[in-house]
């Protein structure tokens, strides 16, 4: 589609959603493939988007990072919301709010988060806690960082023991020790509940507990192995 004239806007309606179209602008794609072709076109909504207001223009999208189908699929949500006096404004507002309350449980409720409060209210108190802590650091914290501490499943602690313990069989099996405290603290009264991911364990967590505490180092299953992949290729 061509860009529109110089100093201009031009508007494109579509004929199944009303007040849905595309604004074209005055600028021509850069991309030499492309050439003649307008450098950005714009999803739009016409609207009174609030009883009483005057009807205008909100911006939806930008064709490329989203598509027509999408674009109007929003049109037609925020056209229904306004049929019931809603502004779709006040909508993606409270879902930015959710998605940044959500964002910051993950933060709180974090696997390294969590293992910090376990350091500090737990192995500060021991003799060999900071020794532990470097370990515990090195073989868990770094793989699951950021991932949430109820996420956490049986089979991945024991990839990582059973990792450790074709190189390092005691310290495969000191980490199992520490495993199988660290997910079972909780329940001891080692936390002071600010952290609900801990000191409400999930089913997962409480079944992590119970695998953990079943297997010795030399007794961990591992995961089962996928098929080779010539075994899936067909021949042309």
């Amino acid at each position: 589609m061509p860009p529109a004239p110089k100093r201009t806007r031009r508007e494109i309606w579509d004929s199944r959603v009303s007040g849905f179209g595309i604004r074209i602008s005055d600028v021509e794609d850069p991309d030499p493939n492309r050439r003649g072709k307008a450098g950005k076109i714009t999803f739009i909504l016409f609207a009174r988007f609030s009883p009483g207001a005057a009807p205008t223009r909100r911006n939806i999208g930008v064709y490329g990072a989203t598509s027509l189908d999408a674009a109007r699929s929003t049109a037609g949500e925020w056209r229904s919301l306004i049929a019931k006096g809603i502004d779709p404004k006040v909508i993606e507002a409270e879902a930015q709010e959710a998605a940044a309350r959500e964002r910051a449980l993950r933060v709180k409720h974090s696997f390294a988060n969590v293992a910090q409060a376990f350091f500090t209210s737990k192995l500060a108190l021991e003799r060999r806690g900071r020794e532990a802590e470097r370990d515990f650091r090195a073989a868990f914290v770094t793989a699951w960082g950021d991932r949430p501490v109820s996420d956490i499943t049986p089979l991945d602690v024991l990839e990582i023991i059973n990792a450790k313990k074709r190189t390092a069989p005691v310290m495969a099996r000191a980490l199992l020790v520490m495993a199988r405290r660290f997910f079972s603290w909780p329940a001891q009264g080692g936390e002071d509940h600010r952290h609900n991911a801990v000191a409400n364990p999930t089913p997962q967590r409480r079944g992590a507990v119970r695998t953990l505490a079943r297997h010795r180092p030399h007794e961990i299953p591992t995961r089962p192995a996928l098929p080779h992949a010539s075994a899936h290729r067909t021949s042309a």
